[in-house]
């Protein structure tokens, strides 16, 4: 069902624009103390992931995404799409919120080649 609408309604800013949207980047930041805190009851159904790649990517191309919480896989889409931003290539998908209680997170990203293996999103939901 969330690969139909990754395909679809991620095509549309229309239908994505009311939708409470995580952007993340990868890695610690020096600027912050920790992971990047959000609040559930202040989250849509579904909400709107925009992973800030450290690669260029091609656009329209597609990769496996997986969140996991307490080493446990909670949500995963094979088709986790990259779209061009001005300062390079993000990954965009849809989740239900209702994987996302409160908690820490941490998004992986699962190419066949390993090229992200050590690339991590890291995120808590209060």
């Amino acid at each position: 069902e969330y690969a139909a609408l990754n395909r679809r309604d991620l095509d549309d800013p229309a239908r994505t624009q009311a939708l409470f949207t995580l952007n993340l980047t990868h890695g610690n930041l020096r600027d912050t103390a920790g992971a990047a805190v959000y609040t559930f009851s202040k989250m849509s159904d579904p909400a709107v992931f925009r992973l800030a790649l450290p690669e260029q990517e091609p656009e329209a191309a597609e990769m496996p995404v997986s969140i996991e919480s307490s080493g446990k896989t909670v949500f995963r889409v094979d088709t986790a799409r990259v779209f061009r931003n001005p300062f390079g290539s993000e990954l965009r998908f849809l989740a239900p919120k209702e994987v996302l209680r409160p908690g820490q997170y941490q998004i992986s990203i699962n190419t066949a080649d390993g090229r992200y293996s050590r690339v991590y999103f890291q995120f808590r939901i209060e």
